[in-house]
Parts: structure tokens; C-alpha cells; sequence
């Protein structure tokens, strides 16, 4: 019986490159006035593999 496969490799931030993907002012929620930032890292290298199969 034939059967359809689909494999699937899927690789993020390839180089594992550092950065900040946002920097925002106050927060979430805007300027608070405060002087205070936050700041999102990036996600590392991450490599995700899949097999889907059609029974």
C-alpha cells in the first residue's frame, strides 16, 4: 500500500546570532514616565523536525 510521507526540517536563527528582537519604553503599556525599558531577547538556534504520514 502506498502511503504519502511529508518530512519537514525547519531551522530558526541558523547563525545563533544575540539580539534583541523589541525595546520598548515603559513596557507593554507604553511611556510610564519612569525611565524604565523592557527589552525581548531572540530565540536561540533551534532546529524542528516532522514526519507526517497519510494513513
Amino acid at each position: 500500500m502506498k502511503r504519502d510521507t511529508v518530512y519537514r526540517l525547519e531551522m530558526t536563527n541558523v547563525g545563533n546570532e544575540h539580539y534583541w528582537t523589541n525595546i520598548v519604553p515603559g513596557g507593554l503599556n507604553g511611556y510610564t514616565g519612569a525611565g524604565q525599558t523592557s527589552a525581548t531577547p531572540a530565540s536561540p538556534r533551534m532546529l524542528q523536525a516532522s514526519i507526517q504520514v497519510d494513513l
